[in-house]
C-alpha cells in the first residue's frame, strides 16, 4: 500500500476536558516531573473510536450496526464499499482490502496519511505524530513534544516497545485460537462446560496454550512479526530462563484475551483438565505478571492488572453496563447482546474506582451479577461494589440468579454432609450456578431481561433478608444500618420502604409508626457532614446551627498550604469540594451547590421564578474554599490558620473536576426525561442536567399512563379553545405552532435535537404578539418570560446568545424586531442549528461550550428575515383584521393572563396528557421532516398528529417566499434571460442590456454609468455561479473568454425534479404540506417542486406519459426560426388544449391550478411528479416527425393563460 503525501492540516481542536499535566502557578507547562508516556499514550487513545469515525469518514460510512461502522476505505477503491470495518465495541478498526487495522490512533493516521506506523525500529514518523496530537487535542491534552522532559524521541520509544508488545500479544492469541480448534478433544470440553459460540471464539481470539508441537516462541520470532526474545519476555506470556532461553506463560489452559483499542493487551488463562499437576498450576484463573523491579523485570509496563475485561464498551456510552464475576460470564452476556465487564474477581479494587467513575458517568444504571453460590462470597463483593457506586451517584442494582432443579438438589444434599469432606465439595460445586451456566442450560437472552427487570437495589435486597423469625435484640441491630439509608430517601421512598421491612418482619410486630420512631432515632444519632452553603440551600459546616440532640458534624478537612507542591494542594482543595458537594439526602437542600457547565464552573443563585445559573468568578471561588476546609501553615513552631491560595482558587476556575455534577437547566414544572420518564421530583436529576424547583402554587394531578381520547379531547380543548381561542391565527398551522411551543420545554429531553426559532408575527403592534408569547411562558415556567431586543451589531448579538445561554433559562425571547432593518445574524442562524454553542465567556478567555435546551421566541411586525433566518422558523402568524386591534373588545378570557396563572396546573396536565398519549401510542413520528431539525419535526409532529392538532408545519411557504425577495427578483431575470438567448452564452454587456430593456434587476445594478452596472451585475453573476433558478442554471463559461470578457450561459437544470432529471421519492418536507399555493410567478419550470425548500399541494388529473417531447432545445438556426413561425399557432393550440381539459393534446398531462380554499382535496401533494404516472406511452398513431414542445408557449404563472 503506497504512502499519501502529508496533507498540510494541523491538528487542533478546543481542549474538552482536564489537562493531565496542568500549568504551573506562574502559567508554564509542568515539565520537571518525568511524563507517564504509558498513561499519556493510554488517554489519547482513550478517545471513542466511533466520534473519530464519524468525524473523519462521516461521508463514507455506508452501513451501521450495534457494534460496527461499515465504511467505505480512502486508501483503495472497493466494489461492496465497505471493506473498512470500525468496530465500536473492541474499538478497533480493520480494513479487509488493505490488510490493516489498529485502534484509534492508528485510524487517524490511516485516513489522514494512508499508512499506519507498526513496527517502528527508528524515530516515529510525522504521520504518527501528527495522528498522536490531532487525538491529544481531542482529549484535553497538549503535544507529546511540549511537556516531555527529555526529547520526544526518548518518550516515543517507550511506546514504540508498548506496541510492538501488544502486536505480540495479539500475533499470539491467533496461535492459541487456531491450537484449539486444532485440538478436538479440548475444544468438545470448552463447548460442552462453556456453550460459547465459534463465531465468539474467532471474534475475540480464545485459544488454547499447548505447547506442544511447533514452539510458540519460535512461529512468533519467525512469522511476519520478527519478534525478538525480548519483545516476547515482554509481553509477560514467555518467563526467561537461566540458560538464556524463554518458556510460555500459560501451560495447557484456556486462554482468554483482553482486548483494548484494537489490540490484545492481557490474557488470562484457565485451568483444564490438561493442565499440568504442580504447585503452580493449582490456580483455578492465571494471569499475566506485572512489571517489578524485583522478579519480573523483564515484563513491560504497559502489561497491567487494572484493566477490566471489555472495558471498552464502557467508551460506547451505554444506557445500562453488567458487571460479572467471571471472563466466561462477561463473554456469555456479551454473545447474547449485553454490555457488559468483568473484574475477573469478587469485586472491583479500589485503586480501579478513580479510573473507572468517570467512564461510568453516562450510564444509567448498573446491574451487579454475581455468582449465585452457598458461601454468598459474590454477593457480598456485589453489594460493596453497588455501595461504592451508589455513594457516586450511580444507580446500581443487584441482578439474582435463580436456582435450577440441580442447584437446590446440591443445596439439599449438602445440608447432609460433613464440612470439608469430598462429597460436600463436590455438592458445593453442583449448587453453584453462574451467567455461563444460566445460558448454558438452554436460557435466553429474553430469561435474562426478566433477570434484570426484578433486580433489586442493595436496600431492598437488605431489606429482603429481614424475616419474622428474628428475635427482638437482633433486629435493633439489623435494622440500623438499613434504616440509616432509608433516611437519606425522599419522603415517598421513605414510605414504599418502610412498608418493605414491615411485610418482612410482620404488620403486627412491626407498625410504620414504630418504625418512623426508630428511623428519627437513627437519623438523631447520623452524623452530618461538615458542609458550607454556597448555592441557596440551608447553611451547612461548622458554622452551621445544629438542632438539639444532634450530633455535632465532623471536622473539615484540613489542607496544608505551605511547602507543598500546589498541584497537591488542588488535589485536596477538590477533595474538600466533593466531600461536601455530594448530597447527604438524595431530596435535601444539601443537593449539589457547585457544578460546571460548558467547562464553566457554575452554581445556582436565586429561586423559583428569580433562579438562575451563574458562572464563578475567582472571588467566589476563592469563598467557596474558605468555607470548605481548614487551611493552615505547618511550621517547625505550631500549625497556624492560613488563608486559601489565589492560585488554587485561579487553578480551579480554569480546570474544573470533569467530576463535578453538569448542570444545563432550570426548570419549575414538571417536565420528561431524555427516557421519557415524567420528572415530578425537585432537586437535581443528573441524568438530564437539570435543576427542578419546587412550585407551590402548582398541583398538577396525576398523568395517566394511558390516557384516552375523552382525555386527550379535553386536553386538546383546554389548550386550543381556552387558553389560544381569542388569538387571531390566520390559519391552522399557526395555532399548531403555538402549541408547539407550548409543547417544546416539555419534550426538550426527548426529542434530544434542535429546535427551530418560533416567529410571532403580525402586520401591526397591539395584534397580540407579546401577550402570545407571555402566555406560552406562563404555562412552561409560571412566569412571563424576559424579553429583550436585538442588538445592532454581530459582535453584540454573540455575547448576548452566550449570557442567554449560561442562565440556564427555558425560554429567551427577542421581542419587538425593528421594521427599518432586515435582521441577518450568523450568529443567530448558528446557535439552533448546533447541538452545542461555543464562545468566549465575557471578560475572561476561557471559551465556553454550551448546550442549546431552550425555546427561542421571536416577535415583531411583519418581520424582514434573511433567508438563513427565514428557514430556521416556523410562523406563528396573527391578523385582527382591524385597525387598531389593541381596542378589540368581546374575548372570551379578557384578563387572559390571570387566567392562565389560576388555571396553570390544568394547563400543565393538559400539555403532559398529551405528550404521555404519544408515547403511549408507541411514539409515532411525522412524516414531514423540516432540514436540520428532523428529530424535532418527527416527534413534535407526532405528538400534534396524536393529539389531533392539524396544519403542523403547513404555512412554510409563505415565510420562505416572504423572505426569499432575492430569489424572485433572479428567477424573474432568468426568466427573460431564457425567453430570449435559450443557451447561447452571453457577455455581461449583453446581459446588462437585456436588463435595462425589460427594466430588471434595477436595485442591484445601481443607478450608476453602463459600465458600472456591468461590474456589479458581472460580480452578481459570479456569485450566483451554478445556482438554480427557474428550473435552469446560471453556467460560467470558462472557454469563451473573448477580448478580456467572461460569457455566462443558462443550462437546463438536471438534478432531481428538475426538466430531464428524475422524480424525487420517499417523503420529506415537500410532502403532506397544508396551504394555498401562493402566487407562483415564472415559466413552466418554476411551477414543478423542483427545489428541496417547501411547495404547497396542487390538483392534478392523471392523463399517462407525457411522451416523446422531441427536440426542446434545437440546435440549429433553421429549427428555431421554424419553432418561432409556428409559434402563434402553437399558442392557440395550447389555449383551447388548457380550457378544453382533460383533452390536452396527445400525451400531455393537465395540471390545472386549484384555489387556495380546496388544496386539501388534493389527491397528491406532489402534483404531477408524485402522480402513478405510466412508464409508457398509451399506444396511439405517432407522425414520423414529431415537432418539440416551445416550453415558452406555456403560461408564465399561475394566472396568466397561455
Amino acid at each position: 500500500m503506497g504512502h499519501r503525501k502529508l496533507r498540510d492540516q494541523a491538528p487542533g481542536g478546543p481542549p474538552q476536558h482536564i489537562p493531565v499535566f496542568p500549568p504551573s502557578p506562574g502559567g508554564e507547562a509542568v515539565t520537571t516531573s518525568p511524563v507517564d508516556v504509558h498513561a499519556y499514550y493510554r488517554q489519547v487513545t482513550d478517545v471513542d473510536i466511533g466520534e473519530i469515525a464519524r468525524e473523519l469518514l462521516g461521508g463514507r460510512i455506508t452501513h451501521e450496526s450495534r457494534q460496527t461502522l461499515f465504511c467505505d476505505c480512502p486508501n483503495h477503491k472497493s466494489q461492496s464499499r465497505r471493506s473498512l470495518h470500525v468496530m465500536l465495541d473492541k474499538q478497533g478498526w480493520y480494513c479487509f482490502g488493505c490488510g490493516v487495522g489498529g485502534d484509534v490512533l492508528h485510524l487517524v493516521e490511516f485516513v489522514r496519511f494512508g499508512r499506519v506506523t507498526r513496527g517502528q525500529s527508528g524515530p516515529m514518523p510525522e504521520s504518527h505524530r501528527q495522528a498522536r496530537d490531532f487525538l491529544a487535542a481531542r482529549a484535553g491534552l497538549p503535544p507529546l513534544a511540549q511537556i516531555a522532559a527529555n526529547s520526544p524521541e526518548e518518550a516515543e520509544a517507550e511506546h514504540r516497545l508498548t506496541l510492538r508488545v501488544r502486536e505480540a500479544l495479539t500475533a499470539l492469541a491467533e496461535i492459541y485460537r487456531q491450537r484449539l480448534l486444532a485440538n478436538a478433544e479440548v475444544l468438545s470440553w470448552f463447548r460442552a462446560k462453556y456453550g460459547i459460540g465459534e463465531e465468539m471464539v474467532a471474534r475475540l481470539k480464545i485459544g488454547y496454550a499447548d505447547n506442544g508441537g511447533p514452539s510458540v516462541a519460535r512461529t512468533l520470532m519467525d512469522g511476519p512479526g520478527a519478534f525478538t526474545m525480548a519483545e516476547l519476555t515482554a509481553t509477560s506470556a514467555f518467563r526467561p530462563t537461566p540458560q538464556d532461553g524463554i518458556v510460555p506463560f500459560f501451560d495447557s489452559r484456556i486462554v482468554f484475551p483482553y482486548w483494548s483499542r484494537g489490540h490484545v493487551v492481557f490474557m488470562i488463562g484457565r485451568r483444564t483438565p490438561w493442565t499440568p499437576d504442580q504447585v503452580w498450576e493449582k490456580a483455578k484463573y492465571k494471569k499475566l505478571a506485572v512489571r517489578n523491579e524485583r522478579d519480573h523485570s523483564h515484563v513491560a509496563p504497559c502489561i497491567r492488572n487494572d484493566v477490566l475485561y471489555n472495558e471498552d464498551v464502557l467508551l460506547t456510552r451505554p444506557e445500562r453496563v453488567i458487571i460479572t464475576e467471571g471472563v466466561t460470564d462477561c463473554i456469555s452476556l456479551m454473545e447474547h447482546g449485553f454490555p457488559a465487564v468483568s473484574p475477573v474477581t469478587v469485586q472491583i479494587r479500589e485503586a480501579d474506582w478513580e479510573r473507572l467513575l468517570p467512564k461510568l458517568a453516562g450510564v444509567k444504571t448498573v446491574y451487579i451479577c454475581q455468582d449465585n453460590e452457598v458461601s454468598e462470597a459474590g454477593m457480598q463483593g456485589a453489594l460493596k461494589t453497588a455501595r461504592a457506586l451508589s455513594g457516586h451517584g450511580i444507580l446500581t442494582r443487584v441482578a439474582v440468579l435463580p436456582l435450577g432443579a440441580k442447584q437446590r438438589a446440591a443445596r439439599e444434599r449438602l445440608a447432609g454432609l460433613s464440612e470439608g469432606s469430598s462429597e460436600a465439595e463436590a455438592a458445593m460445586a453442583d449448587a453453584k450456578i453462574d451467567v455461563n451456566e444460566f445460558f448454558a442450560s438452554g436460557r435466553t437472552a429474553a430469561d435474562f431481561e426478566a433477570i434484570l427487570a426484578a433486580a433489586e437495589t442493595p436496600l431492598e435486597l437488605a431489606i429482603s433478608k429481614l424475616s419474622a423469625e428474628v428475635a427482638d435484640a437482633d433486629l435493633s441491630r439489623l435494622l440500623e444500618p438499613i434504616l440509616s439509608e432509608v433516611g437519606r430517601l425522599d419522603p415517598i421512598e421513605q414510605d414504599r420502604h418502610l412498608r418493605l421491612i414491615q411485610a418482612r418482619c410482620g404488620k403486627i410486630r412491626m407498625p410504620v409508626t414504630t418504625l418512623r420512631k426508630q428511623l428519627k432515632v437513627v437519623e438523631i444519632a447520623r452524623p452530618r457532614r461538615a458542609a458550607g452553603g454556597f448555592g441557596g440551600g440551608r447553611p451547612r459546616g461548622a458554622a452551621a446551627a445544629h438542632p438539639a440532640g444532634e450530633l455535632e458534624p465532623p471536622p473539615l478537612r484540613s489542607i496544608q498550604v505551605n511547602n507543598r507542591q500546589l498541584r497537591d494542594v488542588i488535589a485536596d482543595a477538590w477533595a474538600a469540594i466533593h466531600a461536601i458537594n455530594g448530597p447527604a439526602e438524595p431530596n435535601s437542600p444539601d443537593k449539589p451547590f457547585l457544578f460546571q457547565k460548558g467547562g464553566a464552573l457554575v452554581r445556582i443563585v436565586g429561586a423559583g421564578a428569580h433562579a438562575r445559573i451563574e458562572t464563578l468568578g475567582e472571588t467566589a471561588m476563592y469563598g467557596i474554599l474558605a468555607r470548605s476546609a481548614n487551611w493552615q501553615k505547618v511550621t517547625e513552631e505550631a500549625v497556624l490558620a492560613a488563608p486559601p491560595s489565589r492560585d488554587t482558587a485561579r487553578d480551579m476556575l480554569v480546570n474544573p473536576d470533569p467530576a463535578l455534577p453538569p448542570l444545563e437547566s432550570l426548570v419549575r414544572t414538571p417536565t420528561f426525561g431524555k427516557d421519557a420518564t415524567l420528572i415530578t421530583t425537585p432537586g437535581y436529576h443528573r441524568a438530564d442536567a437539570l435543576w427542578m424547583f419546587s412550585d407551590e402554587s402548582l398541583d398538577v394531578p396525576e398523568v395517566s399512563v394511558r390516557p384516552s381520547q375523552e382525555q386527550i379531547a379535553q386536553a386538546r380543548s383546554l389548550l386550543v379553545d381556552e387558553l389560544l381561542i381569542d388569538f387571531p391565527f390566520v390559519k391552522d398551522s399557526d395555532r399548531a405552532h403555538a402549541v408547539a411551543a407550548i409543547l417544546l420545554p416539555f419534550l426538550q429531553r426527548i426529542i434530544d435535537g434542535l429546535a427551530p426559532m418560533h416567529l410571532i408575527e403580525a402586520p401591526t403592534h397591539g395584534s397580540g404578539k407579546g401577550l402570545l408569547a407571555s402566555l406560552i411562558s406562563i404555562v412552561t415556567t409560571g412566569s412571563v418570560a424576559e424579553g429583550r431586543t436585538v442588538p445592532e451589531s454581530e459582535d453584540e448579538i454573540r455575547k448576548m446568545i452566550t449570557a442567554e445561554l449560561i442562565t440556564g433559562r427555558p425560554i429567551i425571547l427577542l421581542d419587538n424586531l425593528s421594521e427599518k432593518r432586515k435582521l441577518d445574524s450568523a450568529a443567530l442562524a448558528s446557535v439552533v442549528t448546533v447541538p452545542w454553542w461555543t464562545d468566549r465567556l465575557l471578560g475572561v478567555s476561557e471559551m465556553l461550550t454550551l448546550r442549546n435546551n431552550a425555546l427561542w421566541m421571536i416577535t415583531g411586525n411583519n418581520p424582514r428575515l434573511s433567508d438563513e433566518l427565514s428557514r430556521r422558523c416556523i410562523r406563528l402568524r396573527i391578523d385582527p383584521r382591524i385597525d387598531m386591534p389593541w381596542l378589540r373588545s368581546g374575548f372570551k378570557h379578557p384578563q387572559i393572563l390571570e387566567w392562565a396563572r389560576e388555571n396553570r396546573s390544568a394547563l400543565v396536565h393538559a400539555a403532559l396528557t398529551l405528550i404521555q398519549a404519544w408515547i403511549a401510542a408507541g411514539r409515532p413520528l411525522h412524516a414531514t421532516r423540516l432540514g436540520s431539525f428532523e428529530a424535532w419535526s418527527e416527534v413534535m409532529g407526532g405528538v400534534l398528529e396524536v393529539a389531533g392538532i392539524p396544519g403542523f408545519l403547513g404555512n412554510l411557504n409563505e415565510l420562505y417566499e416572504a423572505a426569499d425577495t432575492d430569489g424572485q427578483l433572479w428567477r424573474e431575470f432568468t426568466g427573460a434571460w431564457w425567453e430570449v438567448y435559450r443557451q447561447v452564452p452571453k457577455k455581461v454587456s449583453e446581459l446588462n442590456q437585456l436588463c435595462e430593456d425589460r427594466d430588471l434587476m434595477v436595485e442591484l445594478r445601481g443607478d450608476g454609468s453602463a459600465r458600472s452596472q456591468q461590474t456589479r451585475l458581472g460580480k452578481a453573476l459570479a456569485a450566483k455561479r451554478d445556482r438554480v433558478f427557474n428550473g435552469l442554471t446560471v453556467k460560467r463559461i470558462t472557454q469563451g473568454k473573448h477580448k478580456g470578457c467572461i460569457l455566462y450561459a443558462l443550462a437546463p437544470a438536471n438534478g432531481p425534479n428538475q426538466p430531464g432529471g428524475p422524480p424525487r421519492r420517499g417523503t420529506d418536507l415537500l410532502d403532506g404540506l397544508d396551504g394555498d399555493v401562493g402566487d407562483m410567478d415564472g415559466d413552466v419550470a418554476e411551477q414543478r417542486p423542483h427545489t428541496l425548500g417547501p411547495m404547497d399541494p396542487i390538483t392534478y388529473e392523471d392523463h399517462g406519459d407525457v411522451g416523446d417531447v422531441g427536440d426542446i432545445f434545437p440546435a440549429s438556426r433553421a429549427s428555431e426560426n421554424e419553432k418561432r413561425a409556428c409559434e402563434g399557432e402553437i399558442e392557440t393550440e395550447s389555449e383551447k388544449s388548457i380550457h378544453g381539459c382533460p383533452k390536452n393534446g396527445y400525451n400531455v398531462p393537465n395540471v390545472p391550478m386549484a384555489s387556495a380554499s380546496k388544496t386539501k382535496k388534493a389527491t397528491c401533494v406532489m402534483g404531477t411528479f408524485g402522480a402513478d404516472v405510466p412508464k409508457t406511452s398509451p399506444p396511439r398513431p405517432q407522425s414520423e416527425d414529431r415537432a418539440g414542445i416551445d416550453l415558452t408557449a406555456l403560461p408564465v404563472s399561475a394566472r396568466e393563460p397561455p
